[in-house]
């Protein structure tokens, strides 16, 4: 009974360390952490474009550049470490 016990611990600690180790995450350097790639051709991050000067930013006033969900983290913002 109490080998059977140890087992069970030990078997707890073993998906405890597989848990933490899946869980942990780093922002998705594609889309720089925000989940939003331009809809271009270069498919740069999506604040490259909201970072402009509105003046500059026709692209988007006109709706020719859109944010699209990022590629690499499917618009979640982080990646598995």
């Amino acid at each position: 009974m109490a080998g059977d016990f140890a087992r069970f611990v030990a078997a707890e600690a073993e998906l405890a360390a597989f848990d933490t180790k899946s869980t942990e995450t780093k922002p998705c350097h594609l889309c720089e952490g925000y989940g939003q790639l331009a809809d271009t051709d270069d498919r740069e991050p999506w604040t490259a474009w909201t970072s402009l000067p509105v003046a500059s930013a026709h692209a988007i006033l006109l709706g020719l550049v859109k944010p699209v969900p990022c590629d690499e983290c499917d618009g979640t913002g982080v990646v598995s470490a």
